[in-house]
């Protein structure tokens, strides 16, 4: 069954940048690529990745929009086959 894309964690895009930059640095992550709906209220955006070491990757934002309509993002990078994920 697809998932129905929240459009308020869609729409952050400069919310999910910011993450990504908080934990990629200003000069790692490039344009906005894509968005993608994982479940209810939480939505993946996909940015290019800049460093040269890591072609063909991509940094991704998990945006997740709470109950009063704020949004918290957690920054991460990855190709198809790793991930990973900032401390907590």
């Amino acid at each position: 069954m697809a998932v129905k894309l929240d459009a308020i964690a869609a729409a952050a895009v400069d919310v999910a940048f910011q993450a990504a930059v908080a934990e990629a640095g200003p000069d790692q992550v490039g344009d906005h690529l894509s968005v993608v709906g994982e479940g209810e209220r939480l939505v993946t955006h996909y940015f290019a990745c800049l460093h040269p070491g890591y072609r063909g990757w991509h940094w991704i934002s998990w945006m997740a929009l709470g109950c009063d309509h704020r949004t918290g993002a957690q920054g991460a990078y990855g190709d198809s086959r790793r991930r990973r994920f900032a401390a907590w």
